[in-house]
C-alpha cells in the first residue's frame, strides 16, 4: 500500500514539473519574441530617427505636434 501511494506522489510531482518546465518554455520563447522584435526596430532608421528626436524634446509632444514636423 505504501509503494502505490509513493509512487502516485512521484508521478504527481513528475506532472507538476513538467507542466512548470512546459509553461517556463512557452515564457521563454514569448520573451524571446519580443526581443527579436526590438531588434529588428533597432535596426530600422526611422525608429532610432524617432527615438532620438523624442528624447531631444523638453516635454512629450501630442500627436498632432510629432506630425507638424
Amino acid at each position: 500500500m505504501k509503494k502505490l501511494l509513493l509512487c502516485r506522489v512521484v508521478l504527481l510531482l513528475i506532472t507538476v514539473f513538467s507542466i512548470y518546465q512546459y509553461d517556463k518554455g512557452i515564457q521563454c520563447e514569448k520573451e524571446n519574441d519580443l526581443l527579436k522584435k526590438q531588434i529588428e526596430l533597432m535596426k530600422d532608421p526611422d525608429y532610432i530617427r524617432t527615438q532620438i528626436f523624442h528624447q531631444m524634446q523638453p516635454y512629450p509632444l501630442t500627436e498632432k505636434e510629432i506630425f507638424q514636423h
